[in-house]
């Protein structure tokens, strides 16, 4: 028994249950499962095209390179990065510009300067209307 050749299948090739198909050739298989195969990668492109137009439209504001990727995660990934750069960004201008407003809202209002020390009487009020010479 032990010395007992086992001989090939007769089609060289073997379906799932383990016996040889009698009416299929390997190249109709072959084709059959190239065929299946361009269809799951079409279907798989289709399915990353749609999910990155979802993530672009749900995020407008961000620049196209960070929708570019090999994979989902990928491009899942650039997309937090970029909203996370865009956040930290807005929130800097945001503070430098409220660093550079004067607490009063932006208006300083000075006391208008009054009349020299000593001046009296007719001078004062020539001072006042702008008539400050006689």
């Amino acid at each position: 028994m032990a010395d007992e050749p086992t001989a090939p299948p007769a089609s060289g090739v073997e379906d799932p249950g383990g016996s040889p198909s009698p009416g299929d050739s390997p190249s109709v298989e072959l084709e059959t499962a190239r065929a299946e195969l361009a269809a799951a990668r079409a279907e798989a492109e289709a399915n990353f095209a749609a999910a990155r137009d979802a993530l672009k439209a749900a995020n407008p504001g961000l620049p196209e390179a960070a929708f570019e990727g090999e994979s989902l995660a990928v491009v899942a990934e650039r997309v937090i990065l970029a909203k996370d750069a865009a956040a930290t960004a807005s929130e800097a201008a945001r503070n430098a510009a409220a660093a550079q407003v004067p607490a009063g809202g932006g208006t300083v209002r000075q006391a208008p300067a009054g009349p020299p020390d000593g001046t009296r009487g007719l001078d004062r009020i020539r001072f006042g209307l702008g008539n400050a010479e006689k």
